[in-house]
């Protein structure tokens, strides 16, 4: 399995980076897939010498559906996972910081929440 996110320091902490919008759509691109966040978080789980995970994250948000893949994975892990807003956590990346079982911010660091909005009228 080729690892996209994860870098694993000698004491065993493995480091995922969400530093771009949550999803792919065709105006911003590749962003953070939430499959490939899962199947990561669940190798991690499974890698004997990863202890904790750190979820690093500066993005603007984006799919609800992709970031609830994130957080599923988050809240499922069998290793401690920390969120670390390391510049915006906006919309679905902020509800993504609120999944680790702990959390960070940096000084400069912003969060902003929203209620749900888009979809269908039809």
């Amino acid at each position: 399995m080729k690892l996209n996110f994860t870098n694993i320091s000698d004491t065993g902490k493995a480091t995922m980076l969400c530093y771009k919008h949550i999803g792919n759509d065709s105006e911003m691109g590749m962003g953070i897939d939430g499959n490939a966040f899962a199947n990561e978080v669940l190798w991690l789980n499974q890698y004997s010498d990863c202890k904790e995970i750190e979820v690093r994250i500066n993005s603007v948000g984006g799919s609800v559906s992709e970031g609830l893949s994130v957080c599923s994975a988050i809240l499922n892990s069998e290793k401690p996972v920390t969120t670390i807003i390391d510049g915006m956590a906006y919309s679905m990346a902020g509800v993504i910081a609120m999944c680790g079982s702990k959390k960070k911010m940096v000084d400069y660091g912003t969060f902003m929440m929203h209620n749900a909005q888009g979809g269908s009228d039809e």
